[in-house]
């Protein structure tokens, strides 16, 4: 089976590197030909969080966006699955959409929101499936990814027509590559989980330039995490558009599950901190940023998120 990964970031350099080492097709794009020549050269290696290496795959193809028009393999994929950044969504799939198969499937498994809806501009909703994951990852360079924690990986079909045998072969692919996996027939649901994590981990280890582990190390972070949290929750249940269900997540529940991927990648770098440590643009307007511009077109405070929007946004721009 061809799978396809879109970014050669820390979760797609991850994932190929596992589902490669599995005995999987993989073939890796990136905007980056120096990043792609890279992989293709030399492989990717995946460390452990004291840096004793896992393993070392061979992808089956890893290749620039420039050069997808030539290759045969990327456009016969049963899976084509989205690891960039929220705010380069569209412009991924701008490029590779004309290379896809009709019945193939693309898959999110972004961090933030809007991706999609992003995603639905170029490919039906029908062929569409969202995930989120927790597993922990950390790009060190090009083709050297830490893997800081082991998580969870869950994922839907979008559309109305679902059809949970459309995702049992990458299901089982996962599985296979050691991902522990499962199904939902809610995946909005659970983006609201993930971005409930990401809203309250990525923005507080940005900020303090620490690891995930330091949320549960400090009470007064905590007492940080349960405000975010709540906010979370309540705008959630807030935003569901009219006639549809409500989006209903627990805030106690979601707080713990905060602290146990904390604890479970303490030693991983949030890829918000991993960001501004390089100097690069953050996917805070798809978390904080979204959460608190939701919260304000439904009426209700999310000024928890919209302080941690600023901080980052200052650090991005360098101000302090």
């Amino acid at each position: 089976m061809n799978i396809a990964i879109i970014g050669a970031g820390a979760t797609g350099s991850l994932f190929g590197s596992y589902l490669s080492h599995a005995g999987y097709n993989v073939i890796i794009t990136n905007s980056s030909e120096t990043k792609t020549n890279v992989i293709a050269d030399k492989g990717i290696k995946v460390l452990s969080p004291s840096g004793e290496e896992i393993l070392h795959t061979f992808l089956y193809e890893a290749l620039p966006v420039s050069k997808l028009g030539s290759s045969e393999k990327f456009k016969n994929c049963q899976y084509y699955i989205f690891c960039v950044k929220s705010f380069s969504t569209a412009s991924a799939a701008e490029s590779i959409y004309k290379f896809v198969k009709p019945d193939s499937i693309v898959v999110t498994l972004q961090n933030g929101a809007g991706n999609i809806e992003n995603l639905s501009a170029f490919f039906k909703l029908d062929n569409i499936a969202a995930g989120t994951t927790t597993e922990g990852a950390t790009l060190l360079e090009p083709g050297i990814v830490i893997h800081g924690g082991k998580g969870k990986t869950t994922i839907g079909m979008v559309g109305n027509n679902k059809e949970k045998s459309q995702l049992e072969p990458l299901i089982t692919a996962f599985e296979k590559a050691g991902f522990n996996t499962s199904y939902t027939d809610d995946p909005k649901k659970i983006i609201w989980e993930k971005l409930a994590i990401n809203a309250a981990i990525n923005p507080i280890t940005a900020i303090l330039k620490a690891s995930n582990g330091i949320i549960v190390e400090n009470e007064y972070l905590k007492n940080l995490v349960k405000i975010i949290t709540e906010e979370v929750c309540l705008t959630a249940s807030a935003s569901a558009p009219a006639g549809s269900d409500n989006i209903k997540l627990d805030p106690d529940e979601t707080y713990n599950k905060v602290l146990e991927v904390a604890k479970n990648t303490k030693a991983n770098k949030s890829s918000m901190l991993q960001d501004i440590l390089a100097g690069k643009k953050t996917e805070i307007e798809n978390i904080s940023g979204f959460i608190s511009k939701t919260a304000e077109d439904n009426g209700i405070s999310a000024k928890g998120n919209h302080a941690l929007f600023l901080l980052v946004k200052a650090l991005e721009n360098k101000t302090i």
